[in-house]
């Protein structure tokens, strides 16, 4: 009898973990699922949102960004994300005659200065064509308001085109 008892007891206790273990993995099992899903629905809205486009100056991303588009602007890309504050990314090609209307319509407070383009790596790693950091002569210009800031990379590699690396954040 006292052995019956010793088994049920053991039975009992171990009855009790597994369903301990159960209640303690769904939860988990839940939050991870539910993770990786926003985990997989961000990278699509990303494959989504970063395509390429002929520009169009009514895009609400290039307009948060704070700079017009010249009209030789061509291979536009775009990213944003945000609720509180907006932070855009915006990628496109000039004529490099165009520059100065780029600079012109930004908010930079200095001039372009050179800058390593090693230091820019990885902006966006899931993404073709955020690569500042392939470029051989990169120069960069901010900018700061009250709730704006800007930031504006220019890959110089080519004489005849740059290519506009443009971020934002605001809000």
């Amino acid at each position: 009898m006292a052995t019956e008892n010793k088994r049920d007891i053991k039975k009992a206790r171990r009855d009790f973990l597994v369903y301990l273990i159960i209640l303690i993995l769904i939860p988990i099992c839940a939050f991870t699922r539910s993770w990786i899903k926003q985990l997989n629905i961000g990278r699509r809205l990303l494959a989504q949102e970063a395509t390429s486009y002929n520009p169009q100056p009514t895009s609400d991303l290039i307009g948060n960004v704070g700079i017009s588009l010249p009209e030789s602007a061509r291979d536009v890309y775009e990213y944003g994300y945000g609720l509180n504050a907006v932070y855009t990314m915006v990628r496109f090609t000039i004529d490099a005659e165009d520059l100065d209307e780029i600079i012109e319509s930004s908010i930079c407070e200095e001039p372009l200065v050179q800058v390593p383009p090693e230091n820019y790596a990885g902006g966006l790693d899931d993404t073709d064509w955020w690569l500042p950091e392939k470029a051989t002569i990169l120069m960069q210009c901010d900018g700061f308001t009250e709730n704006f800031w800007q930031s504006i990379l220019v890959d110089m590699s080519n004489p005849q085109e740059f290519i506009i690396y443009a971020t934002s954040s605001f809000g």
